[in-house]
């Protein structure tokens, strides 16, 4: 004897198709953009997105900006007349809360070719822990 069960998941197949389309559609347009966008996680201290334009502007790829955070180096990207300015930034921006959109910086950046490029930032904080941790400290006395 065998039993069985039946379900009909057309709606769900239907529904998980749509956002599948929604979801490649979205890359598609994030990656036309003519700005670069990444997403950085402030829990692991790593980028964990960058679009095509950020690559094109910079040099840099996820993988090269991944290799930066584990060495000491992630601070060499920025103009040392820059510097004091960087880490002040930084922690300003630890200090946002969800659904802002403002705490901008202009400042000088080293691209992955090693020429300077002006780059105007605008940062807006998607989601955060309870207890932001300083994540800047330790790069700061890195430097020193």
């Amino acid at each position: 004897m065998l039993s069985g069960t039946i379900q009909n998941i057309h709606n769900d197949v239907v529904q998980k198709t749509e956002l599948l389309d929604k979801t490649d559609y979205l890359k598609k347009v994030i990656n036309r953009s003519i700005n670069g966008l990444y997403l950085y996680d402030f829990d692991n201290f790593i980028n964990t997105y960058v679009n095509d334009e950020y690559t094109h502007i910079t040099g840099y790829t996820l993988d090269d900006l991944l290799d930066i955070a584990k060495s000491d180096k992630f601070l060499e990207l920025f103009h040392p007349e820059d510097l004091d300015a960087v880490l002040e930034h930084m922690s300003d921006v630890q200090t946002l809360k969800r659904g802002v959109f403002h705490c901008n910086i202009d400042l000088k950046t080293k691209t992955a070719v090693g020429f300077g490029v002006y780059l105007a930032i605008l940062y807006s904080v998607f989601m955060k822990t309870a207890a932001p941790k300083k994540c800047w400290e330790p790069l700061l006395i890195s430097q020193q």
